[in-house]
């Protein structure tokens, strides 16, 4: 992929963000930079189209606006996510999911 499909991917996300969350009080925009252009890239390197991403990023912030929490800031969330995406879960993840699971709200 291009450093042109980076840049769209950030305007894409950055459009997503402010269609999303205009208005809201206490909103500061997605920022790019050349470091969200960077994490872009490898976001394409680990298999994203720029279609896919949409659907992916347009799914996870309308759950943190139904939430009513802030969007993520930086594309690196999404690194990390497609990192892990089919790892498998240590005793120490198991048992982090376990206690988050019972805590009682």
């Amino acid at each position: 992929m291009t450093t042109e499909d980076a840049r769209q991917l950030c305007y894409i996300y950055r459009q997503m963000v402010d269609d999303k969350w205009r208005g809201r009080k206490a909103y500061s925009s997605f920022k790019w930079d050349l470091r969200q252009e960077t994490l872009a890239q490898q976001l394409l390197d680990l298999g994203y189209t720029l279609e896919s991403f949409k659907q992916d990023a347009n799914k996870l912030l309308d759950y943190r606006l139904s939430q009513n929490k802030n969007p993520i800031f930086s594309l690196k969330y999404f690194v990390t996510r497609k990192e892990k995406m089919g790892q498998p879960i240590d005793v120490q993840g198991i048992v982090n999911k376990t206690i988050a699971s019972m805590r009682m709200r």
